[in-house]
């Protein structure tokens, strides 16, 4: 019981944890947010943030499974994120200094798809089955 609780901590927990992470980006005041010089940064930032989440949901729903729907639950993961990015924006309209964008809100649910297609992609280039030694084709 204490392993099984300890996997859905491990699995589940990091999903939480970078939400958390990114309410807590989207809560510092529009005033506290350094002016940097750097080229589409506001932009990286939301890719980052974005990519990951999603990437983060759908090895959660993907975790210990062989096969499956992975199709479904990566749908079910980039919705999520969806939801997540539109509730983050709204979020932000009551932040002093802040304001919702629904066009952060879509370049995240881009980011979303991004992050989940590597991740799904990574994942099934490392499920190949190594080639046993000495076997030649």
């Amino acid at each position: 019981m204490y392993d099984q609780q300890q996997g859905r901590v491990a699995v589940w927990g990091p999903v939480f944890l970078w939400m958390l992470f990114i309410a807590a980006l989207s809560s510092v005041p529009g005033r506290n947010i350094p002016d940097l010089p750097v080229p589409f940064f506001h932009k990286v930032v939301h890719f980052f943030e974005y990519s990951v989440l999603g990437a983060l949901w759908v090895r959660a729903f993907t975790y210990g499974r062989s096969g499956g729907n992975s199709f479904g639950l990566s749908i079910l993961a980039w919705t999520l994120t969806a939801i997540f990015a539109l509730s983050d924006e709204w979020y932000q309209t009551f932040v002093s200094g802040r304001s919702g964008r629904i066009e952060d809100a879509c370049f995240d649910m881009v980011c979303a798809g991004v992050g989940i297609v590597l991740y799904v992609c990574v994942k099934k280039a490392g499920s190949g089955k190594p080639e046993k030694k000495g076997s030649h084709a």
